[in-house]
Protein backbone atom coordinates (compact mmCIF):
# COMPACT_ATOMS: atom_id res chain seq x y z
CA UNK A 1 0.00 0.00 0.00
CA UNK A 2 1.03 3.62 -0.44
CA UNK A 3 -0.25 7.04 0.56
CA UNK A 4 0.18 10.41 -1.09
CA UNK A 5 -1.33 13.78 -0.22
CA UNK A 6 -1.56 15.71 -3.46
CA UNK A 7 1.96 15.65 -4.85
CA UNK A 8 3.53 14.81 -1.49
CA UNK A 9 4.61 11.21 -1.03
CA UNK A 10 3.89 10.17 2.58
CA UNK A 11 4.37 6.39 2.66
CA UNK A 12 5.19 3.33 0.62
CA UNK A 13 4.65 1.30 -1.24
CA UNK A 14 5.09 -1.06 1.70
CA UNK A 15 4.15 -4.69 2.19
CA UNK A 16 3.72 -5.61 5.84
CA UNK A 17 2.16 -8.49 7.74
CA UNK A 18 1.34 -8.41 11.46
CA UNK A 19 0.08 -11.36 13.48
CA UNK A 20 -2.35 -11.22 16.38
CA UNK A 21 -0.70 -10.54 19.71
CA UNK A 22 2.45 -8.96 18.31
CA UNK A 23 3.78 -5.81 19.90
CA UNK A 24 5.65 -3.61 17.49
CA UNK A 25 7.54 -0.35 17.90
CA UNK A 26 7.82 1.89 14.84
CA UNK A 27 10.77 4.29 14.84
CA UNK A 28 12.23 6.82 12.45
CA UNK A 29 12.96 10.51 11.99
CA UNK A 30 10.23 13.15 11.83
CA UNK A 31 8.35 12.94 8.54
CA UNK A 32 9.30 9.30 8.03
CA UNK A 33 5.67 8.19 7.63
CA UNK A 34 5.06 6.69 11.09
CA UNK A 35 1.78 8.51 11.71
CA UNK A 36 0.57 7.77 8.19
CA UNK A 37 1.27 4.07 8.65
CA UNK A 38 -0.79 3.93 11.85
CA UNK A 39 -3.65 5.90 10.30
CA UNK A 40 -3.74 3.53 7.32
CA UNK A 41 -3.74 0.45 9.54
CA UNK A 42 -6.55 1.82 11.70
CA UNK A 43 -8.71 2.97 8.78
CA UNK A 44 -8.43 6.66 9.74
CA UNK A 45 -7.22 7.34 6.19
CA UNK A 46 -7.47 5.29 3.01
CA UNK A 47 -4.46 4.19 0.97
CA UNK A 48 -3.86 5.90 -2.36
CA UNK A 49 -2.85 2.53 -3.82
CA UNK A 50 -3.02 -0.99 -2.45
CA UNK A 51 -5.27 -2.34 0.28
CA UNK A 52 -5.43 -2.89 4.04
CA UNK A 53 -6.81 -6.20 5.30
CA UNK A 54 -7.80 -7.45 8.74
CA UNK A 55 -8.70 -11.11 9.25
CA UNK A 56 -8.71 -11.59 5.47
CA UNK A 57 -11.29 -8.80 5.08
CA UNK A 58 -10.78 -5.45 3.45
CA UNK A 59 -10.68 -2.85 6.19
CA UNK A 60 -12.67 -0.47 4.01
CA UNK A 61 -15.54 -3.00 3.89
CA UNK A 62 -15.96 -3.20 7.69
CA UNK A 63 -18.62 -0.94 9.17
CA UNK A 64 -17.42 1.75 11.58
CA UNK A 65 -19.00 0.28 14.73
CA UNK A 66 -17.59 -3.18 14.07
CA UNK A 67 -14.23 -1.69 13.13
CA UNK A 68 -14.05 0.13 16.48
CA UNK A 69 -14.22 -3.22 18.26
CA UNK A 70 -11.38 -4.59 16.14
CA UNK A 71 -8.93 -1.73 15.77
CA UNK A 72 -8.43 1.59 17.55
CA UNK A 73 -6.10 4.55 17.15
CA UNK A 74 -4.64 6.97 19.65
CA UNK A 75 -3.60 9.85 17.36
CA UNK A 76 -0.65 12.09 18.05
CA UNK A 77 -2.97 15.14 18.16
CA UNK A 78 -5.21 13.32 20.71
CA UNK A 79 -8.48 14.43 18.95
CA UNK A 80 -10.20 15.29 22.23
CA UNK A 81 -13.25 17.53 22.61
CA UNK A 82 -11.77 20.45 24.58
CA UNK A 83 -15.10 21.75 25.90
CA UNK A 84 -15.96 18.41 27.52
CA UNK A 85 -14.60 17.02 30.76
CA UNK A 86 -11.86 14.43 30.88
CA UNK A 87 -14.50 11.89 31.98
CA UNK A 88 -16.70 12.51 28.93
CA UNK A 89 -13.74 12.24 26.58
CA UNK A 90 -12.64 8.98 28.17
CA UNK A 91 -16.13 7.49 28.14
CA UNK A 92 -16.36 8.29 24.43
CA UNK A 93 -14.34 5.11 23.97
CA UNK A 94 -17.60 3.23 24.59
CA UNK A 95 -19.32 4.68 21.53
CA UNK A 96 -18.61 1.58 19.43
CA UNK A 97 -20.50 -0.60 21.94
CA UNK A 98 -23.17 1.75 23.19
CA UNK A 99 -26.31 2.57 21.27
CA UNK A 100 -26.63 6.06 19.82
CA UNK A 101 -29.21 6.90 22.49
CA UNK A 102 -26.94 5.85 25.35
CA UNK A 103 -23.99 7.69 23.80
CA UNK A 104 -26.00 10.90 23.60
CA UNK A 105 -27.30 10.41 27.13
CA UNK A 106 -23.74 9.99 28.41
CA UNK A 107 -22.84 13.36 26.93
CA UNK A 108 -25.77 15.10 28.61
CA UNK A 109 -26.12 13.32 31.93
CA UNK A 110 -23.66 12.04 34.59
CA UNK A 111 -23.75 8.38 33.56
CA UNK A 112 -20.41 7.28 34.98
CA UNK A 113 -18.77 4.16 33.62
CA UNK A 114 -16.96 2.12 36.30
CA UNK A 115 -14.44 0.69 33.84
CA UNK A 116 -13.53 4.18 32.62
CA UNK A 117 -13.04 5.29 36.22
CA UNK A 118 -10.72 2.38 36.98
CA UNK A 119 -8.62 3.05 33.88
CA UNK A 120 -8.41 6.73 34.81
CA UNK A 121 -7.15 5.81 38.27
CA UNK A 122 -4.48 3.57 36.76
CA UNK A 123 -3.30 6.52 34.64
CA UNK A 124 -3.32 8.97 37.53
CA UNK A 125 -6.29 10.97 36.24
CA UNK A 126 -8.72 10.44 39.11
CA UNK A 127 -8.35 14.03 40.36
CA UNK A 128 -8.97 15.53 36.91
CA UNK A 129 -12.01 13.63 35.68
CA UNK A 130 -14.41 16.56 36.01
CA UNK A 131 -12.05 19.19 34.64
CA UNK A 132 -12.61 20.62 31.19
CA UNK A 133 -10.09 18.92 28.92
CA UNK A 134 -8.82 22.22 27.50
CA UNK A 135 -7.54 23.13 30.97
CA UNK A 136 -5.40 20.02 31.34
CA UNK A 137 -1.69 19.93 30.62
CA UNK A 138 -0.34 18.26 27.51
CA UNK A 139 0.70 15.19 29.44
CA UNK A 140 -2.70 14.92 31.10
CA UNK A 141 -4.47 15.25 27.75
CA UNK A 142 -2.23 12.51 26.39
CA UNK A 143 -3.31 10.23 29.23
CA UNK A 144 -6.97 11.07 28.57
CA UNK A 145 -6.51 10.02 24.93
CA UNK A 146 -4.84 6.79 26.04
CA UNK A 147 -7.60 6.10 28.56
CA UNK A 148 -10.21 6.57 25.83
CA UNK A 149 -8.49 3.93 23.69
CA UNK A 150 -8.25 1.53 26.64
CA UNK A 151 -11.98 1.99 27.31
CA UNK A 152 -12.64 1.25 23.64
CA UNK A 153 -10.71 -1.99 24.21
CA UNK A 154 -10.13 -3.03 20.58
CA UNK A 155 -8.32 -6.20 19.63
CA UNK A 156 -5.64 -4.13 17.90
CA UNK A 157 -4.31 -0.88 19.31
CA UNK A 158 -2.45 1.69 17.25
CA UNK A 159 -0.72 4.38 19.33
CA UNK A 160 1.01 7.41 17.82
CA UNK A 161 3.67 8.66 20.25
CA UNK A 162 1.75 7.44 23.32
CA UNK A 163 4.36 8.56 25.89
CA UNK A 164 5.93 11.61 24.25
CA UNK A 165 4.68 14.08 26.89
CA UNK A 166 5.07 11.85 29.94
CA UNK A 167 7.80 11.62 32.55
CA UNK A 168 10.10 8.59 32.23
CA UNK A 169 8.59 6.71 35.17
CA UNK A 170 5.01 6.98 33.91
CA UNK A 171 6.11 6.26 30.34
CA UNK A 172 7.74 3.02 31.49
CA UNK A 173 4.66 2.06 33.49
CA UNK A 174 2.36 2.59 30.51
CA UNK A 175 4.56 0.75 28.02
CA UNK A 176 4.97 -2.17 30.42
CA UNK A 177 1.19 -2.34 30.80
CA UNK A 178 0.51 -2.14 27.07
CA UNK A 179 3.15 -4.65 26.07
CA UNK A 180 2.39 -6.98 28.93
CA UNK A 181 -1.27 -7.06 27.94
CA UNK A 182 -0.36 -8.22 24.45
CA UNK A 183 1.29 -11.30 25.97
CA UNK A 184 -1.82 -12.62 27.72
CA UNK A 185 -2.33 -16.34 26.99
CA UNK A 186 -6.02 -16.14 26.13
CA UNK A 187 -7.28 -16.27 22.56
CA UNK A 188 -8.03 -12.53 22.47
CA UNK A 189 -4.47 -11.24 22.71
CA UNK A 190 -4.02 -7.55 22.08
CA UNK A 191 -1.99 -6.46 19.11
CA UNK A 192 -0.05 -3.29 19.95
CA UNK A 193 1.68 -1.07 17.40
CA UNK A 194 3.20 2.20 18.63
CA UNK A 195 5.27 4.88 16.95
CA UNK A 196 8.07 6.18 19.15
CA UNK A 197 10.77 8.81 18.85
CA UNK A 198 12.97 6.78 21.18
CA UNK A 199 14.59 3.65 19.70
CA UNK A 200 15.67 2.75 23.25
CA UNK A 201 12.03 2.48 24.37
CA UNK A 202 11.15 0.52 21.23
CA UNK A 203 13.85 -2.10 21.77
CA UNK A 204 13.22 -2.31 25.52
CA UNK A 205 9.46 -2.86 25.52
CA UNK A 206 8.54 -4.21 22.09
CA UNK A 207 9.32 -7.56 20.53
CA UNK A 208 9.60 -6.29 16.96
CA UNK A 209 10.91 -2.96 15.66
CA UNK A 210 10.19 -1.42 12.27
CA UNK A 211 12.40 1.43 11.07
CA UNK A 212 10.87 3.95 8.65
CA UNK A 213 12.63 6.65 6.66
CA UNK A 214 11.17 8.76 3.86
CA UNK A 215 8.10 6.53 3.73
CA UNK A 216 10.18 3.39 3.27
CA UNK A 217 10.74 0.43 5.58
CA UNK A 218 14.49 0.46 6.23
CA UNK A 219 14.48 -2.52 8.58
CA UNK A 220 11.97 -4.89 10.20
CA UNK A 221 13.64 -6.95 12.92
CA UNK A 222 13.14 -8.46 16.32
CA UNK A 223 14.17 -6.00 19.01
CA UNK A 224 17.21 -8.07 19.94
CA UNK A 225 18.47 -7.91 16.35
CA UNK A 226 18.41 -4.11 16.06
CA UNK A 227 21.93 -2.71 16.39
CA UNK A 228 23.68 0.63 16.19
CA UNK A 229 24.29 0.35 12.46
CA UNK A 230 20.55 -0.02 11.83
CA UNK A 231 19.76 3.07 13.87
CA UNK A 232 22.65 5.11 12.46
CA UNK A 233 21.53 4.45 8.89
CA UNK A 234 17.91 5.17 9.81
CA UNK A 235 18.55 8.59 11.33
CA UNK A 236 21.56 9.77 9.36
CA UNK A 237 20.26 9.20 5.86
CA UNK A 238 16.57 9.52 5.10
CA UNK A 239 17.10 8.86 1.39
CA UNK A 240 18.33 5.28 1.58
CA UNK A 241 17.21 3.21 -1.36
CA UNK A 242 16.33 0.17 0.74
CA UNK A 243 12.90 -0.44 -0.79
CA UNK A 244 13.94 -1.52 -4.28
CA UNK A 245 11.77 -4.61 -4.04
CA UNK A 246 8.67 -2.52 -3.32
CA UNK A 247 8.84 -0.18 -6.29
CA UNK A 248 5.88 -0.09 -8.68
CA UNK A 249 3.79 -2.45 -6.52
CA UNK A 250 0.33 -2.12 -5.05
CA UNK A 251 1.26 -3.84 -1.83
CA UNK A 252 -1.24 -5.32 0.62
CA UNK A 253 -1.26 -4.71 4.37
CA UNK A 254 -2.48 -7.86 6.14
CA UNK A 255 -3.55 -7.93 9.78
CA UNK A 256 -4.42 -10.80 12.03
CA UNK A 257 -3.26 -13.72 9.95
CA UNK A 258 -2.76 -16.68 12.27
Amino acid sequence: MAKTYGDRHALGPVDLEIAFGEKIGVVGPSGAGKSTLLKLMSGAVKPSTGTVEIKDRLLSSIQVRERSRIVGLMPQQFDLVPQLSARKNIEAGNSGRWSLLRTLAALLFPIHDLNASEIAIDLGLEDHMNERTSRLSGGQQQRVALARLLVQNPEMMMLDEPVASLDPSLASQILESLCGESKTPDSMQKTVVASLHSPELATRYFDRVIGLSSGTIVFDKTASEVDDSDLNSLYQDSNLGIAQDYENKNSTQIWGRD
